[in-house]
């Protein structure tokens, strides 16, 4: 009597990965015929193109490849049986031990076949509560999600279309990243604004203590000077003693400091509107301060002699300045500091 399939207790389905050298790949479960075995490369059913040899007791064999499948590839082999009675027993007649064996292995082979499907479906766990589930699928709806419905007892459509949840997510988050950039380059302006001022007062400080400096040794010399009764003092040849430099006349003219310091001053007629006025000498990097006024009531001209007198810096080399309103215009004293 010839032996019978085996059915050993095994899942009708194995994977490997491919390295692009094999060709040969095993199954270790038992088929009744060569079609049984379903043949996939990663997601493809391949139909073509390799051969299936069968070990004598049918127990397990191999597919061979014509050509090695890529690296990386998954290869799947699969026993696909349909599921159907083989044998019909007659009343009355022989019951054979091969017959009997035959049917029973096909059948044990179809319950494989059927557990190993369910491995790989949704199943809820032994210990989920509540036996009045209902998991029947819902109708697809194109782009809807299936959740559970709010009793928690079967599956629904969302309301809301997924892709356009994730295309409306990810327009938000670049929106919240773009706020995010700008609020970080304002903090970075803000920043260097403050950095800029703080650059300033230390300047101007730095301009002030120069200053006081200057004074105080001027008056030093002063000082000298009148112990021997103030007479014959030459004030340009004391400044000068002390780094001062300069020249002009009561109108127009600059002095600088021996610490770089300068002071310009002068006088120039001003309309309504704004004029813009170069100083006597540029100042080598920037002028920090000036300051005017009407030179007198006699140097108005217009419906009014107290029109207001306006002066604001404009760069090393020039300044503007503006009188009164309508048809106004004046003299106006500036005097301006740089360095």
């Amino acid at each position: 009597m010839s032996e019978h399939i085996k059915i050993n207790n095994v899942v009708p389905r194995i994977q490997y990965v491919a390295d692009g050298i094999k060709k040969v790949y095993e199954f270790p479960f038992p088929i009744f015929k060569k079609e049984n075995i379903i043949v996939y490369l990663d997601e493809t059913i391949i139909t073509k193109n390799y051969t299936v040899t069968v070990n004598k007791n049918q127990s397990n064999g191999n597919v061979t490849f014509t050509n090695a499948p890529a690296t990386g590839v998954m290869v799947t082999l699969l026993r696909d049986l349909e599921i159907e009675r083989t044998s019909d027993f007659q009343e009355g007649g022989a019951l054979r031990a091969n017959t009997l064996n035959d049917e029973l292995d096909f059948q044990i082979a179809c319950v494989q076949q059927v557990a190993e499907n369910l491995n790989r479906t949704l199943v809820l766990p032994p210990y989920a509560s509540g036996n009045d589930l209902d998991l029947t699928l819902p109708t697809p709806k194109a782009n809807k999600a299936i959740i559970w419905s709010e009793d928690a007892t079967h599956l629904e459509n969302s309301d809301i279309e997924i892709n356009s949840l994730t295309t409306s997510m990810e327009q938000k988050v670049q929106e919240v990243t773009n706020q995010a950039a700008t609020v970080a380059q304002l903090a970075q302006q803000a920043s260097q604004s403050a950095s800029a001022a703080t650059t300033q007062a230390q300047t101007a400080t730095t301009l002030v203590s120069q200053m006081s400096n200057d004074m105080n040794e001027l008056r030093t010399l002063v000082n000298n000077a009148l112990q021997n009764d103030g007479s014959n003092i030459d004030l340009e040849s004391m400044l000068s003693s002390i780094g001062f430099s300069g020249t002009g006349s009561l109108n127009n003219g600059y002095y600088k400091l021996p610490d770089g310091l300068i002071i310009q001053w002068g006088t120039v007629v001003c309309y309504a509107t704004w004029n813009e006025f170069n100083y006597p000498i540029a100042f080598p990097h920037a002028a920090v301060i000036i300051v005017g006024g009407g030179s007198s009531d006699a140097a108005f001209t217009g419906t009014a002699a107290q029109g207001l007198t306006s002066v604001k810096l404009n760069n090393a080399t020039s300044f503007s300045g503006r009188f009164g309103a309508g048809n106004q215009y004046g003299e106006v004293n500036y005097i301006a500091i740089g360095y």
